[in-house]
């Protein structure tokens, strides 16, 4: 059963309101955001309960799904988008095997979804290895994995970004954080600003200036 046009009209309309309340078109979503995801997320998984889902189905929560981890690795919900990035290939997995059908956008998938394992330290990914086992050639999939498993470098970050503590403050933070005043400040600032609010919800976080300190950050 493919999506009805409300959810659809509906997806389309939540999609243009995060949009539009960007400053420019590359900048991230924020917390303002979070509702509409939410409900992009409940009509998705709504639709993908009703068994056996048809093409236009698989197709359309593939795009939707690529569109929330994106949105969600944007603003650094790191343990969110990685949700999301292996359903996506889960649902690349089935559209092929049912359908025969292979999303075009397969590799890039799979190289997004293993560098958002491995941000925060090594991960094998040995589900997601074996989901690209079935959607790449093996000198495509080997390909992405040696961008990320052997050449793949990021700056470090605090762990404690990973826990459900910190995930359940964030956005409310980041409501504290939206003042003219935080806005204008040097991002060494805000940083302080930011470490200092996650310690009143007992959190204690490191920002990244000091988990690399031969990095030079202006």
């Amino acid at each position: 059963m493919p999506y009805s046009q409300y959810d659809v009209d509906r997806i389309i309309e939540l999609i243009k309101e995060i949009e539009s309340r960007k400053e420019h078109p590359n900048a991230a979503a924020t917390y303002k955001d979070i509702p509409a995801l939410q409900e992009i997320d409940r009509i998705v998984n709504s639709q993908l309960e009703l068994h056996p889902c048809d093409r236009d189905t698989l197709e359309d929560s593939i795009g939707a799904m690529r569109y929330l981890g994106t949105a969600y690795e944007h603003m650094w919900r790191v343990p969110y988008a990685i949700r999301y990035y292996k359903r996506l290939l889960e649902l690349q997995a089935e559209l092929l095997s049912r359908f025969g059908e292979n999303d075009e956008n397969c590799k890039d998938d799979y190289y997004t979804a293993l560098r958002a394992r491995n941000y925060y330290g090594k991960d094998s990914c040995d589900d997601l290895v074996e989901l690209a086992k079935k959607l790449l050639p093996e000198d495509k999939r080997k390909e992405v994995e040696k961008e990320i498993f052997e050449d793949f470098r990021p700056l470090k970050h605090d762990p404690v970004e990973l826990t459900p503590m910190y995930l359940s403050v964030i956005d409310e933070v980041e409501r504290r954080m939206d003042t003219d005043e935080v806005k204008n400040m040097h991002h060494f600032q805000r940083s302080d600003v930011f470490r200092q609010l996650l310690r009143e919800y007992g959190i204690e976080w490191r920002p990244v200036t000091l988990l690399n300190p031969g990095v030079h950050f202006d």
